[in-house]
């Protein structure tokens, strides 16, 4: 689409027609109202970027194991951008992918039936092209490379990593999905300032639950953290 309000909400809308489907793809140069993780808004300039909503039938996935769907898209976002730049790519949690600096971020909403999955809408953005932002702690394959990218290159090899780790998690390899995704896992094991509910504390990162929740050793002891409930410091 030429520009849309928000590719996850049109995607949505189709996937209620398209319910035999096993996925579709919504793509656009330009995004009105884009979201992302919490609440906040995607700033995007208009064909300069990877904007996209897959619709994928997650049917055979159990609601408490829903976030190794995340672990497999941040693979395949990070691979990505790894192939282009050549350099190390890390996954800040929950989901946003960092070579120093953020350069992609995705949005998954999951449709649930029951105790298991019914389909899930995975927003993309990824940064391409574009070298100015409105935030500093942003960049893109451009900013990083001097060098600039066909975007239809970029979807096509995002696709190919996406359909690659879908079928690991049809197939029930949850295991190397977790291993591939702890090895790039923003603070993995380093000793960092956090801060929740308006308390700053130190700890470090030992593991991700398949509900998503971040396990963090402080000096209190093991704690659990939902999507909105830490805050990175430093």
């Amino acid at each position: 689409m030429p520009s849309c309000h928000s590719t996850n909400d049109i995607c949505a809308g189709l996937a209620e027609k398209e319910q035999d489907s096993t996925g579709l793809v919504v793509i656009t140069d330009f995004q009105e109202k884009g979201r992302g993780q919490s609440g906040n808004l995607w700033y995007s300039k208009r064909g300069e970027n990877i904007i996209l909503s897959y619709y994928l039938n997650t049917s055979f996935l159990d609601v408490n194991e829903q976030y190794f769907l995340s672990m497999a898209v941040c693979l395949a976002v990070s691979d990505t951008v790894e192939k282009f730049l050549n350099t190390e790519v890390k996954i800040k949690w929950p989901n946003d992918i960092y070579v120093s600096k953020k350069i992609s971020g995705i949005l998954i909403q999951n449709s649930l039936k029951g105790t298991s999955m019914e389909y899930s809408i995975i927003g993309i953005g990824l940064n391409v092209n574009q070298v100015e932002f409105p935030i500093e702690n942003a960049t893109s394959l451009r900013a990083i490379s001097g060098k600039w990218y066909l975007l239809n290159s970029v979807f096509e090899i995002l696709s190919i990593k996406m359909e690659y780790y879908f079928k690991l998690l049809k197939k029930g390899n949850n295991q190397k999905l977790k291993n591939l995704y702890m090895n790039r896992l923003w603070w993995l094991d380093e000793d960092h300032e956090f801060e929740s509910k308006g308390k700053k504390f130190r700890g470090s990162i030992k593991d991700v639950s398949p509900r998503g929740n971040l396990i963090i050793d402080t000096q209190d002891g093991i704690r659990k953290f939902t999507f909105k409930e830490v805050s990175f410091i430093n």
